[in-house]
This record gives C-alpha cells, structure tokens and sequence, in this order.
C-alpha cells in the first residue's frame, strides 16, 4: 500500500458476455437456464446477441460501461448484461433507458439494496415520470402494475435483482413467503394537474417534461 497501484488495462466485460453459452432449441435454452437458475422460474426469451445488440441501440453507454455496483454481489453491472436480462424478460429494445435508470438507482448506497433480503419479504417498486412513460405505455390506471409495458419491466428488474445483485430466494433473499414481481407503474400526471398537484418527480426538482425513474420499497 506504500506505492502506486500498478495499471491495467481494464477488463471487458462486453467482450467476454458475447461468448455464446449454450446453443439449441428454444425448450433446450429454457431448461439450460433454469438449471442454473439463472431465471425467476418462467420461460425466458433467449438473450441472442443480436437481441441484446438491438437493446444497446437505445443508450448512448458503451456496453462494457460501469452503471452500478449491485449488493450483496458487488456485481459491476453494465449496459451489455442489463440488456440480457431485458431480453430474457420479454422487454422490447425501447425499455433499454428505464432499465438502465432504474438499475442506477437501486444502486444508489442511499438505498440500501442489499438490505432487501428480510424475513418481511421487501421489494422495489418503481414509478416512471415525464413523457417517456406515456410514450413507452407505461400504465398508471386500474390495475397499472399488471397491463402494457409495467409488467415485462417489472420482470425484467426482478432478473437484473435474481441474477446480478445476487437477492437469489432461500440464500440471501429471505422473505418468509417469496416475492412478487417489482410493481412498475406511471403517476397520471394529467389528474395530478387538473387537482393542483406536482408530479413526483416537480416536486423533486425536475423539470417536467423530464423523463424519470424512482424507487422505493414495500413490503
């Protein structure tokens, strides 16, 4: 510790990713990841690189970028393995920006991810502000968390939770009864006017014609 750390050049993670890792028929891929568990227990859709390539479409990020550091696996997640489990869950490439958003901000250390794992079954769930919520279909009406885009989202963060912050049910992620798929929804930030209320994300200090991600947690 008494001299300078030698440099090296960093590893990249992209690179490595684009190893294909098991090829055959879509029931063959499906049983291969559930073996490994790399699923929450539903069909997948295989996460091909050219699929995953159509996610790095819509982030300007190189795909071997740092957006968090995911607890308890101190996994260094990036674009490239945001946008596989995107794919597995079913998402289409122009969820790409929410997912990425959203995995910056259960990164945060102010949110306490790793704490996620109690008895009490805690979970995320998280709420979409500003124009990109109405353009992408994200519901905020009867039912919102289980209609258009809300659902495949929420799938997808639970995966990005399973597989890279490591919450795996029964080791770390101890909750008595399981978990729910995190809820996704959007604010009706047309009500919100018409009855003199602010957005979330107004009161937040953001613009509103900015688009915004938030999470918190219920149990």
């Amino acid at each position: 510790m008494t001299k300078p750390l030698e440099k090296k050049e960093a590893p990249t993670g992209a690179a490595k990713a684009e190893e294909i890792v098991f090829q055959g028929s879509l029931r063959d891929v499906n049983d291969f990841f559930f073996s490994n568990w790399w699923t929450d227990g539903l069909a997948i859709i295989p996460p091909t690189i050219e699929r995953v390539e159509e996610f790095l479409q819509y982030t300007p990020l190189a795909p071997d970028r740092e957006v968090a550091v995911l607890h308890p696996s101190s996994v260094r997640v990036t674009p490239w393995n945001i946008a596989v489990n995107g794919v597995m869950a079913g998402c289409r490439p122009e969820h790409m920006p929410v997912l990425i958003a959203a995995v910056e901000a259960i990164g945060d250390p102010l949110y306490n991810l790793e704490q996620l794992g109690s008895t009490g079954g805690w979970n995320m769930f998280f709420v979409v502000n500003g124009p990109l919520a109405k353009r992408l279909g994200i519901q905020n009406g009867v039912g919102l968390v289980s209609r258009g885009a809300n659902t495949v989202i929420g799938r997808a963060m639970g995966l990005i939770r399973h597989n890279l912050a490591g919450h795996r049910p029964g080791e770390v992620y101890m909750g008595t009864f399981g978990y729910i798929l995190p809820p996704v929804f959007a604010e009706n930030e047309e009500l919100l006017h018409e009855i003199g209320w602010k957005p979330y994300h107004v009161d937040e200090g953001f613009d509103k014609d900015t688009s915004t991600v938030s999470v918190c947690g219920t149990a």
